[in-house]
């Protein structure tokens, strides 16, 4: 009997303490503090503050040195909880910053204000004369509606605290990304894409932006997702003042509308914004209309959109520069592509466009501009001063010194006689290459035997070799604001006074491994057999993936079935050899390369050695570099690594009806996940999709070095649920992008109550 009650008394116990360990209903998600404003005197000070919060909470990162916290971070609980604030004695201006007490999916701001004996700071007034201080921008853009750009551009000045994207690390793009503070510090205001001096992109030669610098900045504001004040993107600003120095460019005022549309009478771009802002976001206009303009702002010329034939660019009110407008995507004369020898766009052509406008709304924000993929065409086409005048190929070849070429207009009409000594040779398969005679050193782009409108990459062909002199003939082109020779239309040869000078073309297919090719010399007549295992970023609709063997590995760019020929295009029959990741197998190509990286050009497919899986249709993802026919590829393959660690793991899921999609899930139900990215080296961006587990918002945090750079709230999402392969729909507002100092190697991790996130397609630049 005593053994019995013994037995129940330890049943009982265990039963309390299972009972001790329940989980406490702590309710919805919600913080809140109180009161929501502290004032001090100019004199040091403490003052508390009551905090409740249903979930975990901490302080986001940003408070101000003169200010600190009895904690900065708590844990869920039913009761009320106190926090100290504390200040320092204030011997300049009045000074005031905002806490943020956030839990992930909710936040409660408390404003901290103290009084200086010098009373309130000049917060400027957003001109020229006056521009705001850092502090002054912030309350501006603050009093702004979500996501809603400024009606007009401000100036502000600051110092660059951060810089994330400098001009130079951009790219094409040519502009930059940094914050600004006050020379006193405080709260930072994020610059982002930014042009340069001149309200132009940066080019090569121009003095970058780096921490310390001063600026002035003028464009239009924003108050991204309601929590962000930021510039708006995509050269919506520009650096009025660096350290200075100004070129002007202020910039183009709203304007008068005026115009109806009409042949005769045709919209300015103030009368034609009028007609797009009217519209339902992303609706199209029903009719046409004509809008006459300046370019002010060329994004994309004719000639360097390719087989597309059509120019983006920017256009303003002929006689005052007003009321910016964007010409998207617009066909050349008589609604036809444009066709080299015709003339380009430039700044200051006047043109009449004929097309439908709409009011493009995405997560980076609206814009007004003209349906694009050749909806609209240019009507007529006056070139501006200093421009090339209309017409095809004058008839006449110029022959002039390398100085004298560069010192020419860009022209897609006149044609020009260079003689020089080939050097730095960049591509011998597509005729790349330094030209260099007494009085200066060119880029050509581009070289063919003949003269033909694409490269017909035979310059290997032409047996032409480094310290060979030749003669050629070029339009006078530019990338990036340097001058170059050859691009579309590319150079042609006219003489060579030491043929045979190159490669010989060998007859024999020469047995390598993989570093034995890699280490080969580039060639267009030389044939490499390679046997290796199939993997990384497979593209089998194209033929593109990852070669290994014992020795190293290289990226095969298009494998076909049959031997094609150098030059020629992928016969897309990758999935028909029925070939997977993991088979070994024997190919035969070329030593080529792109963007200095070294590719299997142009193989095709000898035997499969290995492998047990048959493969089959996958199309995937992955871009496709180069070539005359680019595919689409996948919108959520990755260019980045990652490694699993604590609570990650690589799975699979189909997204927007695509399957076989890897992805990064972060987390488990009770524990935040964290993983390593390893990116493309010197990488300052990383776009990617990303959701939070089933109706649950959750929090993502990047940091480098274990400092945060970014974080990102991504939205609940109702395929985030049960086990993989998950199935995931999702549109561009799941679509992020951060940016950071230059760095390969990134840290993510979850973060507050809900701790599961699932990543995808991330690509860094």
């Amino acid at each position: 009997m005593k053994l019995k009650n013994l037995f129940w008394a330890i049943v009982a116990g265990a039963a309390a303490l299972v009972s001790c360990e329940k989980e406490v209903d702590l309710g919805p998600a919600k913080i809140s503090a109180s009161p929501a404003e502290v004032t001090f005197t100019k004199e040091a000070g403490s003052q508390e503050i009551t905090l409740n919060s249903s979930r975990d909470w901490k302080v986001n990162s940003g408070i101000p040195e003169w200010i600190a916290l009895s904690k900065e971070s708590g844990v869920a609980d039913t009761q009320d909880q106190k926090v100290t604030i504390s200040v320092t004695s204030n011997s300049g201006h009045d000074r005031s910053a905002t806490l943020v007490f956030n839990i992930g999916y909710g936040k409660a701001n408390v404003v901290v204000k103290q009084a200086g004996p010098e009373g309130e700071i000049d917060l400027g007034e957003g001109t020229l004369e006056k521009p705001f201080t850092v502090a002054g921008v912030l309350a501006y853009t603050r009093a702004l509606p979500a996501d809603q750009n400024s009606e007009s551009s401000i100036f502000f000045k600051g110092k660059i605290s951060t810089v994330a994207t400098t001009y130079e690390a951009s790219g094409t793009y040519g502009n930059a990304t940094f914050y600004v503070v006050d020379e006193d510090g405080g709260e930072s205001f994020y610059v982002y894409q930014t042009y340069y001096l001149g309200n132009r992109q940066w080019k090569s030669g121009d003095t970058d932006i780096k921490e310390g610098d001063e600026v002035i900045i003028c464009g239009k504001v924003v108050n991204y997702k309601g929590n962000t004040p930021e510039t708006v993107g995509k050269g919506g600003s520009f650096v009025y003042s660096l350290n200075g120095k100004s070129e002007g460019g202020e910039p183009a005022g709203e304007g008068e509308a005026k115009g109806d549309g009409s042949l005769e009478n045709p919209f300015n771009p103030a009368g034609i914004s009028t007609v797009a802002a009217a519209l339902a976001d992303n609706a199209q206009s029903e009719q046409s209309y004509y809008i006459k303009g300046k370019i002010s702002n060329v994004k994309t010329t004719f000639a360097a959109s390719g087989n597309y034939g059509n120019a983006t660019f920017y256009i303003v009110d002929e006689e005052d520069g007003t009321g910016e407008f964007y010409i998207y995507q617009t066909y050349y004369l008589d609604n036809k592509k444009w066709e080299s020898g015709q003339p380009d766009v430039a700044v200051g052509d006047v043109v009449v466009v004929y097309g439908p406008v709409t009011k493009y709304v995405s997560t980076y924000g609206t814009t007004l501009e003209t349906v694009g993929k050749g909806a609209s065409y240019i009507y007529s086409h006056e070139k501006g001063q200093g421009g090339d005048e209309p017409g095809g190929d004058t008839g006449e070849i110029k022959a002039v010194s390398v100085a004298e070429f560069l010192a020419a207009s860009v022209s897609s009409s006149q044609w020009y006689e260079l003689t020089g000594t080939v050097s730095n040779i960049k591509s011998d398969v597509y005729g790349n290459f330094d030209l260099s005679d007494a009085s200066g050193t060119v880029y050509i782009y581009g070289l063919t035997a003949t003269k033909v409108e694409k490269n017909d990459k035979s310059f290997a062909s032409l047996n032409i070799k480094e310290g060979d002199t030749v003669t050629l003939i070029t339009l006078r082109a530019e990338y990036q604001g340097t001058a170059q020779g050859g691009g579309t239309p590319p150079a042609y040869i006219k003489s060579g006074d030491n043929p045979g000078g190159g490669d010989e073309p060998a007859g024999d297919i020469i047995t390598a491994t993989v570093a034995e090719f890699n280490a080969a010399a580039e060639s267009s007549t030389q044939k490499y057999k390679l046997t290796g295992t199939i993997g990384g970023t497979i593209n089998t609709t194209y033929g593109n993936f990852d070669l290994t063997d014992e020795t190293g590995t290289v990226y095969v760019y298009g494998l076909t079935a049959t031997d094609l020929g150098y030059g020629s295009k992928n016969d897309k029959s990758f999935a028909s050899l029925n070939l997977a990741e993991g088979d070994k197998i024997t190919i035969i190509g070329y030593r080529g390369s792109y963007n200095d990286k070294i590719e299997v050009m142009n193989a095709y497919f000898v035997e499969k050695v290995s492998g047990d899986n048959p493969g089959g249709d996958n199309p995937g993802g992955g871009d496709n570099p180069g070539g005359d026919d680019p595919g689409t590829g996948s919108a959520f393959s990755s260019n980045v690594t990652w490694t699993t660690g604590t609570n990650s793991y690589e799975e699979s899921a189909t997204v927007n009806n695509e399957s076989g999609v890897k992805v990064l899930k972060l987390g488990t139900s009770k524990a935040v996940g964290s993983s390593t990215l390893t990116l493309p080296a010197g990488s300052t961006s990383l776009t990617f999709y990303a959701v939070s587990w089933s109706n649950k918002q959750s929090k993502v945090v990047f940091k480098v070095g274990g400092t945060e750079v970014a974080s990102k709230e991504p939205a609940p999402n109702s395929g985030a649920s049960g086990n993989q392969p998950y199935t995931i729909t999702v549109t561009d507002s799941d679509k992020y992008t951060i940016n950071f100092s230059a760095t390969s190697t990134l840290t993510v991790e979850t973060s507050g109550s809900n701790t599961r996130v699932i990543l995808f397609g991330l690509n860094a630049q």
